[in-house]
């Protein structure tokens, strides 16, 4: 079989992963027959927790904060066994080594002391506290100045009574995000602010894509949604609607007798037949008909989802379903446009694009052809996480943008994917900061479109506008 090495491969590979993600979610309602939630990874005996705690408590599974007993019989109350299961997983994730005391009651009390030991622990470690008191008053004090419970003018919290499992769970997850905000640990992401006399524009740059550890994101990001009257994004992908359903099953297909064996080379139908074949998902008559280009952001979804890399994790879904309902949210593109662009590929560059997808996910045999790496878009989803986490945009940059664009497909994939929509994007966000003088906004689209010379950082940079990165 034809090893898939080549220049544009590997390297534009790469920066496309940053780009299309965005467009994954949708995908996998529209091939998947299931796909997986907290509901089948977590909870038993159809127990869920309540509206209020649900975010927290998934998220507290996501960070494996407790055991599987943890996640069941919400409502109950937490058991000795449970306070010290959910203990000894912090302690284990901050290697510290706070006491383990089995109790008899499990009290907002106790669970309160009990988690401002681990923070202590933790803080002290890490040379952000000097002391630990071990007091009652001390710990009670400390929850409500930051914040871990929100401050009663009556001075009654409820000391005494007895904790569920579900509220062990969000205080758990709460004080794992403080102690990560303390140590300075969280998501610092790719962030800049740019203003004028008028209002701000914040501008995140997104993982479309992601796991777990980019949360907690840290304070400055969060705030600035907060501040924020708009968010703005690439496309709505938190609320589907039926016409974009509709549309990607209409050119996601090839017409007429047309099979995606036709397109090809023979080389790479025979990688594309036996890495979708293997799936068990699709029947022949269904994997023949799609479109290269849908066919290549299909595996794509999967071999990412394999390893545990989600869209529902994904910083621009995040926020979009914070503001769902609660504040306007504006599309710069729009999932239609999206799905153009791919539709709009010449046949070379989705064979291209297929053959890049096709090689990040061969298991190769041969150390020298894939560099050991036994899945190259895990590989890369991981090292552009720990660049957006530590907030270095200079070596992301450098990641997603040192290869020159030289043959004539590389030039076709820039234009599309990068240069005109850059250029689409940042001349709507200086209509932001032009036009809306009474409102503020979050942008948040993938982190690719702030970088290079063609990005929006720049471009805005340009136009005259003092662009800040904050980390």
């Amino acid at each position: 079989m034809r090893r898939y090495n080549g220049n544009f491969n590997v390297k534009r590979s790469v920066a496309l992963l940053v780009s299309i993600v965005i467009l994954l979610t949708l995908f996998s309602h529209v091939v998947m027959a299931e796909e997986q939630g907290f509901e089948e990874a977590t909870v038993v005996n159809n127990d869920m927790p309540s509206d209020w705690a649900m975010s927290d408590v998934q998220m507290a599974n996501l960070h494996m904060i407790g055991s599987a007993d943890n996640y069941n019989g919400f409502r109950n109350e937490a058991t000795s066994a449970d306070l010290l299961s959910v203990q000894s997983s912090l302690n284990e994730i901050f290697n510290v080594k706070s006491s383990l005391e089995p109790m008899k009651t499990v009290s907002r009390q106790n669970v309160i002391d009990v988690f401002y030991d681990v923070i202590q622990e933790v803080l002290i470690e890490n040379r952000v506290m000097d002391s630990i008191y071990k007091d009652s008053r001390a710990s009670i004090l400390y929850f409500v100045e930051t914040g871990l419970i929100a401050k009663k003018e009556s001075g009654d919290y409820s000391l005494e009574r007895i904790c569920t499992k579900q509220e062990l769970l969000v205080f758990a997850k709460r004080v794992y995000d403080h102690i990560v905000h303390a140590i300075d640990i969280d998501a610092k992401g790719a962030f800049w602010k740019v203003s004028d006399e008028d209002n701000t524009v914040y501008l995140l740059g997104s993982i479309h894509l992601s796991d777990a550890s980019i949360y907690p994101l840290n304070e400055a990001i969060t705030d600035a949604y907060e501040e924020s009257e708009i968010l703005a994004v690439e496309a709505n992908i938190y609320k589907q609607n039926d016409e974009d359903m509709a549309y990607l099953q209409q050119i996601m297909f090839l017409e007429g007798e047309t099979t995606i064996e036709q397109l090809l080379q023979p080389e790479t139908y025979e990688a594309y037949e036996k890495a979708v074949s293997a799936l068990g998902y699709f029947k022949p008559e269904v994997y023949n008909k799609f479109k290269p280009w849908y066919a290549a952001l299909l595996l794509q979804n999967i071999q990412l989802s394999s390893a545990s890399y989600v869209a529902n994790l994904g910083v621009d879904f995040a926020f979009l379903a914070e503001a769902s309902n609660k504040k306007p949210i504006v599309e710069l593109e729009g999932t239609k446009f999206l799905l153009d662009m791919f539709n709009g590929f010449s046949k070379e560059l989705q064979e291209q694009f297929l053959i890049g997808v096709l090689a990040s996910g061969e298991k190769q045999a041969d150390s020298d052809v894939q560099e050991d790496a036994e899945n190259k878009t895990a590989e890369v989803m991981a090292e552009i996480i720990s660049l957006w986490k530590s907030g270095d945009v200079e070596a992301l940059e450098v990641l997603l943008f040192s290869a020159e664009a030289g043959s004539d497909l590389e030039k076709e994939y820039v234009a599309a994917m990068w240069e005109t929509r850059n250029n689409n994007m940042s001349t709507k966000v200086a209509q932001f900061l032009k036009e809306d003088s009474s409102n503020d906004y979050f942008v948040v689209v993938g982190a690719g479109h702030m970088l290079s010379e063609t990005g929006i950082v720049q471009q805005l940079t340009n136009m005259g506008y003092t662009v800040e990165q904050i980390k």
